[in-house]
């Protein structure tokens, strides 16, 4: 994904979530663990969190980047149409 691209993911900082990128130097993603405590998250995010926990890094993360693009693009699609179909 370019860095410019009308797809580009941006980080989400839930305002209920602590924020950390793991590191525990105070940034701006949540840890895996605060996602899967978090009992304002999805059951679906959460499953989807877990499976991809359990495969190779990198993998998991391309098929998520790829993942927010398509939902972002039929977001757009019902977005424009007027409202969820």
């Amino acid at each position: 994904m370019e860095p410019n691209s009308p797809h580009t993911v941006r980080p989400l900082n839930p305002p209920h979530l602590p924020p950390t990128d793991g590191d525990g130097d105070g940034g701006m993603l949540p840890s895996p663990d605060a996602v899967l405590n978090d009992p304002a998250a999805s059951y679906w995010l959460k499953d989807a969190l877990r499976s991809a926990l359990a495969r190779d890094p990198l993998d998991a993360a391309r098929d998520a980047e790829l993942l927010a693009v398509v939902l972002a693009e039929r977001e757009s699609e019902v977005l424009a149409q007027g409202g969820v179909s």
